[in-house]
């Protein structure tokens, strides 16, 4: 199996993180796909953005659980990375969804956020818009949380899920098969892979354990 250069929160050394600039350029200068963090607004809408709070990429303080769709979008997003970059919008899912789907080959490794409510309505949402922008064969579903994972499978057998675990320990208290168990799939295969930066650079210690493709024996 030839191993995939997946820009993590797209190409984000050449643009302000997880926007759609950031996948742009991320396409452009080779990668195979786009990791993304998508959360949920007050007014449930759904954001690509990593932290819960906005304090590093715009010029207020807040937090995302706790402003709306419109709120967001007024905010300019880019100039914290440079002054190219202003007004630099937050990207909805639908936004981020409908711009892979226009770049051939892109593969996008989309990473659930929890809610702080808990919200059962969370991930039907999320597959609602891949459903929508025809993109449930190009996105893998990740998450740190294995229920939200194991919610998306009920709803939607055919779609490829990652579970994220933090380092060794976890990895050594939940070995695969307990995990594939947990997220309610009989495969016995699993895939390692990291995070990192598009082309090269720093890897993170996060590790994905993707449970969904075939074993590929060559």
């Amino acid at each position: 199996m030839t191993p995939q250069i997946i820009a993590h929160r797209g190409a984000s050394y050449l643009a302000p993180e997880n926007t759609l600039t950031a996948f742009k350029k991320a396409m452009e200068i080779g990668a195979d796909g786009v990791e993304m963090d998508v959360q949920q607004t007050i007014d449930a809408g759904l954001v690509i953005h990593h932290d819960y709070m906005i304090d590093l990429h715009t010029d207020i303080s807040g937090k995302i659980y706790d402003m709306t769709m419109g709120d967001l979008k007024e905010l300019d997003f880019g100039s914290w990375k440079d002054a190219i970059f202003q007004d630099e919008k937050i990207a909805t899912l639908q936004e981020a969804m409908e711009l892979c789907r226009q770049m051939p080959g892109c593969t996008v490794h989309l990473e659930l956020k929890s809610t702080m409510d808990n919200d059962p309505d969370f991930v039907p949402r999320v597959l609602e818009v891949l459903q929508q922008t025809e993109m449930v064969e190009q996105v893998i579903l990740v998450s740190f949380n294995h229920a939200l994972l194991r919610q998306a499978k009920q709803l939607l057998p055919e779609l490829r899920v990652g579970a994220l675990v933090y380092g060794e320990l976890e990895s050594m208290l939940l070995p695969p098969p307990i995990i594939w168990k947990d997220l309610g799939t009989d495969q016995r295969h699993r895939r390692h892979g990291c995070h990192g930066r598009c082309p090269a650079g720093e890897r993170s210690r996060r590790g994905k354990l993707q449970l969904d493709d075939p074993l590929d024996e060559r």
